[in-house]
């Protein structure tokens, strides 16, 4: 079993362009303990050149077909008998604090770095209210959290698999895979805790510039995101009431010429099938 295993998922890159890879081949400290994955999810084979990599193993796996990012997390903890899991997207800008520190979270633990975007945190959540400040003790609080940093400790993993199936809820497939998997942890925080570490800069979606095609493509992704938790991780009432003020406020924002966070038809879609539309 290894001590630390780390994935790295990238699309449409090379591994040495992934600055969450960079930063792992930039460490001074000892990471001798840790398993490195680096994930290739497509469009493509890539050909990789050998690096002086300070790790115990490493290892490139390709699946060029963008297979959907639950379904990959869960290949990987099954795969890769560890102490503790990393998941980090490509572009975390990953450093020796955060690498050090992941290195004694207990396995019984679910470890969230504080992450920040030009300067300001915008992960964990408690509520809607970012949280700035270490916490090593254990927490009972719900919290949500992107994926990026996250460290699941082996036992915390076990017993998310024992009620839930799967560790990642593998019903979502981009977007919510995060968000999903703290709803799990939040159900199971009389076994389960999490506990806030330092953390690191991370590029999101939702701070750049990006085009028609790719913002439909996310709008679209955030649409199932909603269905699928309003669906089955949020009781029917409440999510008959988020449903209907969601539509309002379309509706009101075609009229008024603003910009929805929604369509329609997806989320009701989703809600209804209880599926994504890849499935």
């Amino acid at each position: 079993m290894y001590k630390i295993s780390v994935l790295i998922l990238i699309y449409n890159k090379k591994v040495e362009d992934s600055e969450s890879f960079k930063g792992i081949l930039k460490s001074k400290i000892n990471l001798t303990d840790f398993n490195v994955v680096v994930w290739n999810n497509g469009p493509e084979v890539i050909n990789y050149e050998s690096f002086p990599i300070p790790v115990a193993n490493f290892e490139l796996v390709q699946t060029i077909s963008n297979e959907s990012l639950s379904k990959i997390y869960n290949i990987f903890i099954s795969r890769f008998k560890s102490e503790r899991y990393v998941i980090l997207d490509d572009d975390s800008l990953i450093n020796d604090i955060y690498l050090e520190e992941i290195k004694s979270v207990s396995t019984n633990l679910i470890s969230l770095p504080i992450v920040s975007c030009n300067g300001m945190v915008t992960s964990p959540l408690s509520g809607r209210k970012p949280i700035e400040k270490k916490i090593t003790n254990k927490n009972k609080k719900p919290l949500f959290a992107i994926g990026s940093g996250m460290v699941i400790g082996h036992d915390a993993a076990l017993l998310i698999k024992r009620k839930y199936g799967n560790v990642f809820d593998e019903r979502f497939y981009f977007y919510g895979v995060d968000v999903s998997l703290c709803h799990r942890v939040n159900s199971l925080l009389d076994y389960i805790s999490y506990n806030i570490i330092s953390g690191f800069e991370h590029n999101q979606s939702k701070f750049q510039y990006e085009n028609k095609n790719i913002l439909d493509f996310r709008k679209k992704e955030r649409s199932y995101d909603l269905g699928l938790r309003l669906r089955f991780y949020t009781p029917p009432l409440k999510s008959f009431l988020v449903i209907f003020r969601v539509l309002v406020k379309i509706v009101f924002n075609y009229f008024s010429n603003q910009n929805n966070r929604y369509f329609a038809k997806d989320l009701i879609t989703a809600f209804f099938t209880g599926k994504h539309y890849k499935n």
